[in-house]
């Protein structure tokens, strides 16, 4: 399979970029696609190999991919059509599957959608005619796809001849109809949910039977994104979006006001939620909008970009004049973050060079932010670069000791003693959000601080009090989970879950608060939510109403403020650490409202009252005892309520005795308190020894259930060789004589 450092399957040889890697064209549910070259023909192609981890022969889940893989070259092979993608081999080389189809030049309707937004609908009309033409053939040949979405719509060719393809018929699955095409009934096997949750029809949800109906509902659910320019889902929960899905309403109110009548007409006869009501067939697609008179509408270059209201920054400078790119640390839906070094200061920063579905917005939020050099606390941004034409952003990286080991080693947090934490927290969380529509990572592991000295290490850390808030770093988080991918065109499994970053950073709180993470059914129910022992009941109410329904918030310096008054805790007003953008910055390019550097000084103030604040109740904490401890010294000292100056007006008979008696009590009173005081104090430091050596009892039992199962395991390991020996001896052919 591999000639000479390069991958090779059959004929076909796997195009390289420059590092030398294979260039990928695109990863779908069980095959990986590359841009290939026939060896002999010189002819480009996509070639799709199904993946290896799915070739497990001899068991049930790779015999059905591998069935699926054939099933799907075998369906596009029979099908002949513009605008279809071709297929023009299948074969097996060396035990993996693959075949070659039609390359297409232009790139997918999604990475269209990401780069320039909104498509005019005189275009979004050709494309579909075309793709509808293209069902109209699939469904004739009795094949369903399953899967429309802007990912699986190739573009090929340029201007006018430009060509929109179907491609991915993974999920495609064959549909049978009566002759009798007055009564038209569709006979199919029942499957089990496939596909897309953003683009896939109610009935498709419901794992209901399908006819070509199911494919024309998401038919228009594409059509309705490119209109946008983005997922009509994008940011929405996946349970809210299945039950919007799922009820009677009409996707009709949602549709933008402006949309031209013949796009919401076509629209709405799309995205019929009953069947019954919907166009019944590809062909009616194509009579609405021939047949329909249209008013003159002049005809924009084919696929030009919209015009952009902003002011253009200025072109930044390539990443490899200043900076050395590593290794990589995290893979996003959205971004790659890599680790890398300033040539100049030797500085190790972090490099995200952003995927291409990655929202507008966002992209040009933090390509102003980083024009800026904004620092959002948790995280700044260095510079802007590029590379090979795309966007390379620069920041910091973060240092420190992580929370889960605070957590760890100091249990859980009282709210008072983490609030500033909190508060600092929220303000960095708005901040990146504002401006570049996403937040920041809200694992305990990836949230990095110091003590109030500077120091990381987690022996400096005695209380929860010891972290400096303004020392907190760590990284974006972009969306990456199953809800983010289905509200923007991943093919799904049904057990998938993400979450909006409100709830995760509620969830953060918990976990901080309750010393273990949220219970799962907590985000979908606010009873899911187990109660927080330091919080007053409003305050747990309000926890786990936002765990579950983070839209009751309106940003998370809101919530920290909310949940401090009803916790009777005092706090200054919370506000984003970088005032939001507005769209005058934006246009002329202004500074931003606030730096980092305008606001220390707020922060060194805030810090000192909050040190003051903190240094008061550990005075009044000294004082308390000292007093207890003196009220307890007083207490045995008289304990028969023998008083100095009682004793001094008895009798001059019974004085001497009457004071020696005192005398004597009083010092054994004393002894006695001191030796209570020698005793609690020594409770104390037994009670920290104990817990101490309960943990390191703890551990040496779990290393030794860890060596256990592995001696057994070796044991079993070994048996298994002696018994296949054993067999294999027994199984050899003897000799003459039975030996």
């Amino acid at each position: 399979m591999a000639l000479a450092g390069k991958l090779t399957f059959g004929s076909y040889e796997v195009s390289q970029n420059p590092d030398g890697s294979p260039r990928v064209l695109g990863q779908g549910s069980f095959g990986v696609t590359y841009m290939a070259r026939h060896t002999m023909l010189g002819r480009i192609t996509a070639l799709k190999v199904i993946r290896e981890d799915l070739l497990k022969h001899g068991s049930r889940r790779g015999e059905e991919e591998t069935g699926r893989f054939l099933a799907e070259a075998r369906a596009v092979g029979n099908l002949h059509h513009p605008g279809i993608a071709m297929v023009h081999d299948c074969a097996l080389d060396n035990g993996v599957f693959y075949y070659a189809m039609e390359y297409c030049d232009g790139g997918s309707l999604k990475d269209w959608s990401a780069r320039n937004g909104p498509m005019p609908w005189t275009e979004v009309r050709r494309i579909a005619l075309q793709l509808a033409s293209a069902l109209e053939c699939a469904h004739a040949s009795g094949f369903l796809h399953r899967d429309i979405k802007p990912s699986n719509i190739m573009l090929h060719d340029k201007g006018a001849s430009r060509q929109a393809k179907l491609i991915d018929f993974g999920l495609a699955t064959r549909f049978a109809i009566d002759s009798d095409e007055s009564s038209v009934t569709v006979r199919h096997e029942r499957h089990k949910f496939r596909g897309n949750l953003a683009t896939a029809s109610p009935e498709q949800i419901l794992e209901q039977p399908l006819d070509p109906r199911s494919d024309l509902f998401s038919l228009g659910i594409t059509l309705w994104w490119l209109l946008l320019g983005k997922s009509p889902f994008a940011g929405c929960m996946r349970g809210p979006m299945i039950a919007r899905r799922l009820d009677s309403s009409s996707y009709a109110s949602l549709l933008p006001e402006a949309l031209d009548p013949e796009a919401r007409s076509l629209l709405e006869g799309l995205l019929e939620k009953d069947p019954e009501k919907r166009f019944a067939s590809a062909r009616d697609v194509i009579k609405h909008l021939t047949d329909a008179p249209r008013a003159a509408v002049p005809v924009s270059e084919p696929f030009a970009s919209p015009p952009v209201g902003l002011q253009p920054l200025p072109q930044p400078p390539n990443l490899e004049d200043d900076y050395a790119v590593g290794g990589i640390l995290a893979t996003a839906a959205q971004a790659k973050l890599y680790s890398g070094v300033n040539l100049a200061t030797h500085r190790v920063v972090i490099v995200i060079i952003p995927d291409a579905s990655l929202e507008t917005a966002a992209r040009v939020g933090m390509r102003d932010a980083a024009n800026r050099h904004l620092d959002f606390g948790a995280y700044a941004f260095l510079d802007w670069r590029t590379t090979d034409g795309d966007d390379v952003f620069v920041i910091s990286k973060p240092e420190g000791c992580s929370l889960l080991n605070i957590l760890r080693k100091l249990g859980p947090a009282r709210f008072a003693d983490a609030l500033p934490l909190f508060g600092h927290l929220a303000r960095c969380f708005d901040a990146s959000r504002a401006w570049t529509t996403f937040g920041i990572r809200m694992n305990p592991g990836d949230i990095l601080v110091r003590t109030r000295n500077g120091d990381s290490h987690i022996d400096r850390f005695r209380s929860w009090s010891d972290i400096d808030p303004d020392s907190l770093r760590c990284l974006p988080s972009f969306h990456t989970g199953a809800d983010r991918a289905a509200a923007s065109d991943s093919t799904l499994s049904t057990t998938a879950h993400e979450f909006p970053p409100l709830a995760q950073f509620a969830a953060l709180i918990y976990h901080v608060l309750a010393g273990s993470a949220v219970c799962y059914a907590a985000f979908f129910t606010a009873s899911g939510c187990m109660v927080v022992p330091g919080l007053s009941e409003d305050g747990n109410a309000m926890l786990a109403d936002t765990i579950s329904a983070p839209e009751t918030q309106p940003s998370a310096c809101g919530f920290v403020q909310g949940l401090a008054t009803l916790e009777g805790q005092p706090i200054t007003e919370l506000a984003p650490l970088i005032a939001p953008p507005n769209a005058r910055d934006f246009a002329t390019g202004a500074p931003a409202p606030a730096t980092r550097r305008d606001m220390v000084g707020e922060h060194a103030r805030l810090a000192a009252a909050e040190e003051a604040r903190r240094n008061q109740e550990e005075a009044k904490l000294r004082q308390a005892q000292a007093e207890e401890e003196a009220r307890l010294k007083t207490m045995v000292r008289h304990p028969l309520g023998i008083d100095p100056q009682l004793a001094a007006q008895a009798p001059p008979r019974s004085k001497g005795k009457t004071i020696a008696i005192a005398a004597a009590i009083m010092m054994l009173a004393s002894a006695i308190c001191d030796l209570v005081i020698i005793q609690r104090r020594k409770y104390e430091e037994a009670t920290r020894s104990k817990e101490y050596l309960r943990q390191v009892r703890a551990e040496y039992e779990k290393s030794e259930i860890r060596a256990d199962e592995q001696r057994q395991k070796e044991a079993d390991a070994k048996r298994k060789k002696l018994a296949e020996e054993q067999r294999l001896r027994d199984e050899s052919p003897k000799g003459d004589g039975g030996l």
